[in-house]
């Protein structure tokens, strides 16, 4: 996000030569005109194609989804972490816990990880700080590098109470299914489109 929001930092700096893009389910709702965030007013497609930015999907019919909306530098990526990251034999040591990776969102949202959580059936990793207000104690997620041994640690996620828009094949749905680990989402037309029902 942040070469974006922050975009005289990163893509003015000289020192910057490439900036890669993993924000596919946030620039789409962008470009489908109902922004999650406001931009600059400058920064339609002038600055999301800017010439360093190359913009990541997850399979080539989100690149020709982004291609379609005149995103110019797109590349199909397999995963939105680097494959070092998976290569970790972290076991599944939680077999009687789903895990949710997050900070609260709407209420009815936040309502339900706190139930799960007080009766004992989830672990909330996410900033404690922003979810002691809510009766949870959450744990601290750590460094990008160890969040694959995260997600091998439990069986599956709950991986649909925290956005805030209808794209429910958002990266960490990848990132899940890329550790071999379950994830739990909600129903929704781009989840259906990238997953067939037999999958």
């Amino acid at each position: 996000l942040n070469w974006l929001f922050s975009s005289r930092l990163f893509v003015e700096a000289s020192k910057v030569k490439q900036i890669h893009s993993f924000w596919l389910s946030d620039l789409r709702t962008h470009l489908q005109s109902s922004p999650m965030f406001s931009l600059p007013s400058h920064t339609p497609l002038d600055l999301i194609n800017g010439p360093k930015v190359t913009h990541h999907a997850y399979c080539q019919e989100q690149a020709e989804e982004l291609l379609k909306q005149g995103v110019n530098r797109v590349q199909a990526s397999a995963l939105a972490a680097p494959a070092e990251y998976l290569e970790t034999a972290a076991p599944c040591t939680e077999m009687k816990k789903l895990a949710f990776i997050g900070n609260p969102g709407g209420e009815s949202a936040t309502s339900l990880v706190r139930r799960l959580w007080q009766r004992g059936l989830l672990d909330v990793h996410g900033v404690p700080e922003q979810w002691a207000p809510h009766g949870v104690t959450g744990k601290p997620v750590g460094p990008f590098s160890e969040l694959a041994s995260l997600y091998r640690r439990y069986p599956a996620f709950l991986n649909a109470v925290n956005g805030q828009s209808d794209a429910t094949a958002q990266q960490r749905l990848f990132e899940i299914a890329g550790c071999g680990r379950l994830s739990l989402n909600l129903d929704s037309p781009d989840l259906r489109a990238y997953y067939p029902e037999e999958e």
